[in-house]
């Protein structure tokens, strides 16, 4: 048949074991659990379970029966052995969830018994997060350890249903079969049959069938089944909780630079028993991390923000003129991307330069070019252009890495010199007249630009101050405005028909450019968007070591407790000391088990 649900995890029963001395050995030939589901969502379960005593064991005395959850009544429970009723019935010692019957008499060596064990256990049956009208059971019967079970066990569960339900609406689920279904005693049923199988370990059986006649269903909301799947999920959560702890390392030693080794080690190991005994304080941190992680970057970009350095501003005093754009630039301190494209964009317009590629784009050093810093600046002379002191390093790059793309390319060195050299230029000079002053040249070229009606004329305008007009605070939309009116401006460099020193096609139909995949809304503010956002990446004040990133140094923590470690490895090296006593430790597969240490037991 196939599965056709997914339901709630019912339950899975705790393991059990016989409990005992070191030297309890048992087989348990046949087992058999009968489970019938109730109205009221809870369940009744009966076992019969066949041991016998091995010849040279322990006898048998308390049998550990293991229960699906805390909310059991021990006073609803009955137990016996062989038909005997058996009445000291206790929480266990050593499952949890579970209880302890001791047996009178007990199982001797060579002895066989029938241990029968029944009980109610409450909400158990739940709504069938799959289906609304179906219900959901799943259930294991209780289990051994392994290391005192010998043999194999014939097993069978049995799950009796409401009579009113038909046998084609009963579902198997986790895809294990029904061995059959059969009518008894006005009961629907449904059994698993194991022929032969070892009972150290779950055996895990699913149903679903319609909740008819049913009184109520135990429901979870999605949350609270999230929970309880995490709960139960410790090698999810464990990976979980291994890549937690490496991303909290990365951002540990971010912020502290390095230092702090002796606090990261006790947060890791507080991190780790929390963890261990809190599945929910596991699941807290995740979103914890998170923030962690935003606090951290909005720092990293507040401090990149301000990256000129100190300048020795002269109230009152000279403006400072003579600047180029990506200068200017700098002194508003403009993202540092956006400064890259300034530079970019005026080696393009001026020819030193040519785009190779536009997506991503890409440039070369201009034939000539790609020699010494003199003959660069004598042969541009003698093209009619000019190459500033900041620009002979980016040329530099460019040169050293033909066919990179620009945002690939190192451009760390000669950025921070642009903004050293540009810090320089401004010393003894009123920052504020000298910042005002360029604002005043930004705003007159715009309300130029937009005072030229012939498109022709206001193209050519463009071309000669598109590096003042780009730093006004408001260029993209005034360009968008252009671009929705009709007149799409482009670069020189970016028109088809036009080298870096080619005239401007004429604009008696609107300027276009070529367009890609690279080009936002095709306009030309979304266009330099795309491109100043690709390089924005890898230039901020600390890649390129104007600035250094944020952090909290506790180098200090970490002297202080090697000098207390050491001083403890002094005093424990002078005498003195002590020796423990021995030691015992057992190891249990699943959960509780008989265990005892130097002869010890129940």
């Amino acid at each position: 048949m196939k599965r056709l649900t997914v339901p709630l995890i019912i339950a899975a029963l705790a393991l059990c074991a016989v409990a005992g001395a070191q030297n309890y050995s048992f087989e348990i030939p046949e087992m058999e659990l009968h489970v019938t589901v109730n109205e009221d969502a809870s369940v009744t379960m009966e076992y019969a379970i066949m041991f016998k005593c091995n010849e040279g064991a322990d006898p048998i005395d308390v049998v550990d029966v293991g229960l699906p959850h805390e909310g059991y009544d021990i006073s609803n429970m009955s137990a016996s052995l062989d038909a005997e009723p058996q009445t000291d019935i206790r929480v266990s010692q050593y499952v949890s969830p579970g209880v302890e019957v001791h047996l009178s008499p007990q199982i001797g060596p060579g002895e066989s018994a029938i241990f029968g064990f029944e009980c109610t256990m409450p909400d158990l049956v739940y709504q069938d997060t799959t289906n609304r009208d179906n219900a959901s059971l799943r259930i294991t019967p209780t289990w051994f350890e392994g290391s005192l079970l010998t043999g194999t066990t014939h097993l069978s569960i049995i799950v009796y249903l409401p009579d009113d339900i038909e046998f084609e609406q009963i579902l198997y689920q986790l895809n294990k079969p029904f061995s059959g279904k059969l009518q008894v005693q006005g009961h629907k049923a449904v059994a698993w049959v194991y022929e032969s199988t070892r009972m150290d370990g779950q055996h895990l059986v699913g149903v679903s069938f319609p909740k008819q006649g049913l009184d109520r269903v135990v429901s979870f909301t999605n949350w609270e089944l999230f929970m309880r799947w995490w709960t139960h999920a410790g090698g999810t959560r464990f990976l979980v909780g291994l890549a937690l702890l490496v991303l909290f390392s990365i951002f540990f030693f971010r912020v502290t630079g390095g230092t702090g080794f002796c606090a990261y080690f006790i947060i890791l190991g507080v991190l780790a028993i929390l963890w261990a005994a809190s599945p929910t304080l596991e699941l807290i941190f995740i979103p914890f991390l998170v923030l962690l992680w935003v606090l951290a970057r909005h720092a990293r970009i507040s401090a990149t923000r301000s990256y000129l350095p100190p300048i020795a501003s002269v109230p009152g005093g000279e403006i400072k003129r003579g600047l180029a754009v990506p200068e200017a630039a700098v002194m508003m301190e403009e993202p540092l991307g956006r400064v890259l494209t300034y530079v970019i964009f005026g080696m393009l317009k001026k020819g030193l330069i040519v785009e190779t590629s536009e997506e991503p784009l890409t440039v070369a050093l201009v034939e000539g070019y790609d020699t010494t810093r003199r003959e660069r600046r004598s042969i541009a002379r003698d093209r009619g252009t000019t190459i500033r002191g900041f620009e002979q390093e980016f040329l530099d790059v460019i040169a050293a890495g033909p066919g990179v793309p620009v945002r690939k390319l190192d451009f760390a060195k000669a950025m921070k010199n642009l903004v050293e050299t540009t810090a320089k230029r401004l010393a003894g000079f009123d920052l504020d007249r000298t910042r005002e002053y360029y604002q005043s040249i930004i705003r007159e070229a715009w309300a130029e630009a937009e005072g030229i009606g012939d498109l022709t004329q206001r193209t050519e305008y463009i071309d000669n101050n598109l590096g003042w007009l780009m730093l006004h605070d408001d260029a993209g939309r005034r360009f968008d405005t252009w671009h929705h009116s009709g007149y799409r401006y482009r670069p020189t460099w970016t028109r088809p028909t036009a080298g870096p020193s080619a005239p401007a096609p004429a604009p008696s139909t609107p300027v276009g450019g070529r367009t890609t995949g690279g080009d936002v809304a095709a306009s030309f503010s979304g266009w330099l968007e795309n491109v100043t956002g690709r390089m924005a990446g890898a230039m901020d004040s600390i890649s390129v070591g104007i600035k250094e990133a944020p952090s909290i140094s506790l180098a200090g923590m970490d002297k202080v407790t090697g000098d207390v470690l050491k001083a403890m490895g002094e005093s424990s090296g002078s005498g003195g000391g002590f020796s423990g006593g021995g030691g015992c430790a057992c190891a249990c597969a699943g959960c509780a088990c008989a265990c005892a240490c130097a002869g010890g037991g129940r």
